[in-house]
């Protein structure tokens, strides 16, 4: 009986010393494992890895000499719902080439790339992956070239300039001679005047001098030209026996004020012109079909809607357009369309209440050319256009529909310094995810979602932060490239295990959660989020073949006792404890893993740090390249995220489940 009680004495004694490890069936837990997983027909290639190490070569030849700070971004920053987190930062002189070296998803097919001076002079490009790597480059490069197209300066010939004065040799006009035939002269009345007919011969030329109102009640004047002196007054009511039109056959030049009442103003004519350097009230729809119309420097002009069709008297073909468009002042309207034409130009502040709209057939573009601002305070929709847009040029809009085939063409160059602002406050999209679009040189754009992104890629577009006021005075007002309304913050990468130590789990991955910074000055930030286990759980890491504790017991870092679930844990990255590793390049440089508190050697690593680990295998731990929502207590991953159930069966497939969560 002695020599038993000493034998049982013995043995306990060698358990306790015993590595636990070799007290279980760990192979039993694997299988067991297996067969608890939600995931069956694993992909036999399968590694769970979700994370790459990326370089990014970029140049800067701004011809600026300053030193910019670099962030390389997962997102484009400026849009209005972006998921924009840093992934490294770099300061880089201009005239020179830095590599940056940074973790990064390896699904991440383009990064964002800003440069940025201070709080200003902020632009975002976009670079692919290629052979995994990114390129990127501000200015010049030997890989990066954006071809430009100028623009056409549209002429008006024989243009009258202002300074209008009635000639010494004019003869006055007569009240009862306004209504009959007047033969070609110059002419001019000496008082107000109200008249329901008029008839000008060709050549005839009549003034209405500084104080004086000429008031017509017609529906046309076919012949002559109405001159219109700084001070005078034209007032023009349609006539009609259904709706009150007026149509100008003839011209009027003015320099003072001209107002038109009507429902519909025409010009039809192609020697029909309307020249203002003064103030226009087209208080009726404008309709230009043929003719010349221009809105000098000094000239205001405002109407309802305005239409252009120059196909609906002569037709417009490659060599003649019948409707001349060109507005070098102001001017305002309801709503501006565009269905035909090539000589349309705006040189100043063309000021939109609602729609813009270019609306070319197909085989015969509309071509509109803004050296300007464009304001449009709706919807602007192109559809079988070309948009030419001129360096310091800009075009504001809410939204902005492209269809069928459209051509947008800067005239500046990658080192040009002006170039011109594409402003699309809310959205820029495709007319039913139909449209062809092509651009040529470089614009600045600032658009509410990413349709422009893929165009940063190609080099013809750099993103910016830019806002305009509606109603921002001049021809090219002056605006700042902004940083980003809100500021990205360092990107966040999730380590998740789950407690398959010595017995399976419920594959909820919240028994340990980690919330890991990327690198930034050569360290990381590891936050503890959540323990979602009744364990005792410590969590470590190793750098460079030494063990290190983060928490020895994450219950008590929480704030709880052992046994306690804290999940979800606190809210915010601020209110969890926090630790610091230092002097590392990659988070590839660091494992983290978790064990029981009491058997240090039973370990949980993510795949790609576990030694054990077989392609195809069961995970315990994830790493989720973001700041991720992970589950609820004992809710299976596959639930809260369908996608990663397909992506356990094919690794090439939903590569981007993580941010799509169905629950």
């Amino acid at each position: 009986m002695k020599k038993l009680l000493i034998l049982w004495m013995v043995l306990v004694a060698f358990a306790s010393c015993t590595d636990r490890k070799d007290l279980f069936d760990s192979g039993r837990v694997k299988e067991e494992a297996k067969e608890n997983f939600p995931i069956k027909d694993i992909d036999p290639d399968q590694d769970w890895n979700m994370m790459a190490v990326r370089t990014l070569d970029i140049t800067i030849n701004a011809g600026t000499g300053a030193v910019y700070t670099v962030k390389v971004l997962t997102d484009n920053p400026f849009k209005v719902e972006n998921d924009a987190h840093v992934l490294a930062v770099a300061d880089v002189k201009d005239g020179t080439t830095a590599t940056l070296k940074f973790d990064a998803p390896s699904a991440m097919e383009y990064a964002y790339v800003m440069r940025q001076v201070g709080t200003k002079d902020c632009e975002v490009t976009v670079a692919a992956l290629k052979d995994d790597k990114f390129v990127a480059a501000f200015g010049r490069s030997a890989t990066q070239r954006a071809v430009s197209e100028r623009a056409a300066n549209i002429t008006i010939d024989n243009l009258p300039a202002p300074g209008f004065v009635c000639p010494s040799d004019a003869e006055e006009l007569a009240e009862k001679d306004i209504t009959g035939n007047v033969r070609n002269g110059a002419y001019y009345i000496s008082k107000n005047l109200k008249a329901d007919k008029i008839n000008l011969s060709e050549d005839t030329k009549l003034y209405i001098k500084s104080g004086i109102t000429l008031t017509l009640n017609v529906d046309k004047i076919d012949k002559g030209t109405i001159v219109v002196c700084k001070g005078g007054t034209l007032r023009i009511n349609g006539t009609g026996k259904d709706d009150k039109d007026f149509t100008l056959k003839g011209s009027i030049y003015n320099e003072g004020t001209v107002t038109i009442n009507g429902d519909d103003f025409y010009m039809q004519n192609k020697e029909a012109e309307l020249v203002n350097y003064g103030i226009i009230y087209i208080e009726a729809d404008f309709e230009l079909s043929a003719g010349e119309f221009y809105n000098g420097e000094s000239g205001q002009c405002v109407s309802y809607e305005t239409s252009i069709d120059s196909n609906s008297t002569d037709g417009a073909n490659e060599n003649k357009s019948s409707a001349t468009w060109v507005n070098d002042g102001y001017y305002a309207c309801d709503g501006f369309k565009v269905s035909s034409g090539y000589r349309l130009q705006n040189n100043c502040n063309l000021h939109l209440g609602e729609d813009f709209k270019l609306d070319g057939s197909d085989g015969k573009d509309v071509i509109f050319n803004n050296s300007g601002f464009i304001h449009c305070g709706g919807k602007a929709e192109l559809e079988n256009a070309i948009l030419n847009m001129a360096g310091k040029s800009i075009f504001k809009t809410q939204s902005l529909e492209f269809e069928k085939s459209v051509r947008l063409n800067s005239d500046a160059g990658v080192q040009d310094k002006d170039k011109p602002l594409l402003l699309c406050v809310n959205k820029a999209l495709y007319d039913d995810d139909k449209g062809e679009l092509t651009m040529s040189g470089v614009t600045y754009v600032t658009c509410g979602n990413d349709f422009f992104d893929s165009w940063a890629v190609s080099g013809h577009v750099l993103l910016v932060n830019v806002t305009i006021g509606d109603h921002a005075q001049g021809c090219n007002p002056d605006y700042d490239k902004e940083e980003p309304s809100t500021t990205p913050p360092l990107a966040i990468f999730t380590y998740v295990f789950e407690d398959i130590t010595t017995t399976t789990g419920d594959y909820d991955f919240n028994d340990v959660v980690l919330k890991v910074t990327a690198v930034n000055n050569g360290q990381v930030t590891i936050a503890l989020a959540a323990a979602g286990a009744t364990k005792e759980l410590s969590a470590g890491y190793k750098v460079n073949g030494r063990d290190n504790i983060l928490w020895s017991s994450v219950h008590e870092a929480l704030g709880v006792s052992a046994g306690t679930i804290v999940n979800p844990g606190p809210s915010t990255l601020a209110d969890m404890p926090k630790q610091t590793i230092k002097n590392i390049t990659s988070l590839g440089d660091i494992a983290f893993y978790i064990h029981e508190k009491n058997n240090p050697n039973l370990r949980v690593y993510i795949s790609q740090d576990d030694p054990e680990f077989q392609l195809g295998g069961v995970p315990f731990a994830l790493c989720i390249p973001t700041d991720w929502a992970y589950p609820a207590e004992r809710q299976m991953i596959n639930e809260k995220y369908e996608g990663f159930g397909a992506w356990g069966e094919d690794r090439n497939s939903h590569q981007e489940w993580y941010k799509k969560p169905t629950k």
